[in-house]
């Protein structure tokens, strides 16, 4: 039996690590305090982040906004899918890491009477158990990012610098002509980072989208015992997941350099890295492009980025 959490076990949770006050509980179960903000929008949408906004392509998905952060009564792996992105993010920080959370210290923050507290250490298990299956989230990317954010900064100094644009007078055709000169002798820099910004954005966003569809879409546990990992289920197979997630992850990519690859592709790319990989299907056997593509990419395509690369490249 799936054990169930209620508002006081989640207002216990929350309260600790201060974010009650980006949150508002009622008896439907915690929902953004923040208002949407179109000057701070990035900001904003983040605090009101909720898995239900990464599912509301999925038929029968249910309307985001309609649909609160943290519904009550709720389970551990709702509360593991609350936690992977905006406010819920920041209590899993409070809590520990994931690797080896939560941290027994913090955890006496809460009533050791309370199944609060039971609440948080399945979550985080949940958390690991629904990684195993889709993967570690993909850091290197932004590695590489962050490297060419320092390089393109220095270099866009060294341009300034080298060309004066400190020294003219701003709004001057002399300023606008350095920093024109400037800007020419990065844009090689600036078009690196600018597509490893959109693919590692793209892998990022796959991947969180794949974990909440693995921890709220994914079998429930036969038994207590049985972790969410083991469970297969041949309507639904463990791979699909990580599928999608590289299907985003190569759009993005490919997206990066104005390519538009179909969904043909797409699913052989996959099915080639799942063979090296070792990934099967539920049968042992490899996985085809063809089935891959049937049964794991509906919906997911390049075309509506390509349709708005042309729109944007229309004269007027």
């Amino acid at each position: 039996m799936v054990l169930t959490f209620k508002r006081k076990h989640a207002k216990e949770i929350l309260t600790p690590g201060g974010v009650d006050r980006y949150t508002a509980l009622d008896k439907r179960g915690v929902w953004p305090k923040v208002h949407r903000d179109l000057s701070m929008q990035a900001e904003t949408d983040l605090l009101r982040w909720r898995p239900a906004r990464l599912l509301q392509g999925e038929p029968g998905a249910p309307e985001a906004a309609d649909t609160p952060m943290l519904p009550f009564p709720f389970t551990a792996v709702e509360l593991a899918a609350f936690m992977l992105a905006g406010v819920g993010a920041l209590v899993a920080d409070f809590y520990g890491d994931w690797n080896d959370g939560p941290d027994p210290d913090k955890l006496k923050a809460m009533d050791p009477d309370s199944r609060a507290r039971t609440a948080i250490v399945q979550a985080f298990k949940a958390y690991r158990d629904a990684q195993r299956i889709v993967g570690d989230q993909p850091l290197v990317r932004q590695g590489d990012v962050d490297r060419l954010r320092k390089a393109y900064r220095e270099a866009n100094q060294k341009a300034n610098a080298r060309e004066g644009v400190a020294d003219a007078i701003p709004g001057t055709d002399d300023s606008k002509s350095r920093r024109s000169r400037a800007e020419a002798s990065t844009a090689e820099l600036k078009s690196k980072l600018d597509a490893a910004t959109a693919q590692a954005q793209a892998e990022s966003e796959a991947w969180l989208k794949a974990m909440v569809q693995q921890l709220l879409q994914a079998p429930p546990d036969k038994s207590p015992t049985t972790p969410v990992s083991l469970v297969v289920d041949v309507g639904r197979e463990t791979w699909m997941p990580q599928a999608r997630a590289r299907a985003v992850a190569i759009i993005g990519r490919q997206r990066a350099q104005d390519l538009y690859p179909s969904q043909e592709h797409i699913a052989d790319e996959i099915a080639k890295e799942f063979r090296a990989a070792g990934i099967v299907g539920a049968d042992g056997k490899p996985l085809s492009g063809a089935y891959i593509k049937r049964h794991a990419l509906n919906g997911i395509s390049s075309a509506q980025g390509k349709q708005l690369s042309t729109q944007t490249g229309r004269g007027k």
